[in-house]
């Protein structure tokens, strides 16, 4: 019996992984997608999850103030909804490499876009001040909010991660905890 358990990056891939073995064995092994993982090692006390109405709707929320008129984004519901897509991506991005935001005025290289910089600053902020006040977790906060649940991560004999593509930073930091407590392995 085999007591590992393997992360791999999809549902997807763990229904094909379970096909080709299922006919070879009675013992399974322990399959779990990277977003499920991440979920259980990382604990936020107080905080409920937010859905993704609720997200664009705080976010809406969050956008009204006078410069971000500038971004020319529309505030109507509908084409907000349409264009939030893209400031969340903007901040997953940054928030999976643990990068803050509050630096990106610094870089050169977005020089001559510190205007938006700043009014997505200030959205960011006050999104955030937003779901803090509500007790609702983004993803976007995630890597500033959890407590690593070590219980969750020594439960496992030994962990075995499949990279497709690479390893934000914040998954390289939940990987360098659980290797304190668990034998981890990465195979690209």
């Amino acid at each position: 019996m085999d007591t590992k358990t393997i992360i791999l990056h999809s549902a997807r891939a763990i229904r094909h992984e379970l096909q080709n073995i299922e006919a070879k064995t009675l013992f399974l092994p322990n399959y779990i997608t990277i977003n499920e993982f991440i979920s259980k090692l990382c604990i936020v006390k107080d905080y409920m999850m937010v859905d993704d109405d609720t997200r664009t709707l705080l976010l809406l929320q969050a956008s009204d103030f006078k410069a971000f008129s500038n971004l020319q984004i529309q505030r109507n519901f509908f084409t907000f909804t349409k264009n939030s897509s893209y400031i969340f991506k903007f901040f997953e991005e940054l928030s999976a490499e643990k990068f803050d935001i509050s630096n990106l005025a610094n870089a050169d290289i977005y020089a001559e876009f510190e205007e938006h910089i700043e009014i997505l600053q200030e959205l960011y902020k006050r999104y955030e001040s937003l779901c803090h006040q509500k007790k609702i977790l983004d993803k976007i906060f995630l890597p500033k909010l959890y407590k690593f649940n070590t219980l969750y991560a020594s439960s496992h004999k030994e962990i075995e991660l499949y990279i497709n593509g690479h390893l934000t930073n914040f998954e390289f930091e939940l990987l360098q905890k659980c290797s304190e407590v668990v034998k981890v392995g990465i195979v690209f």
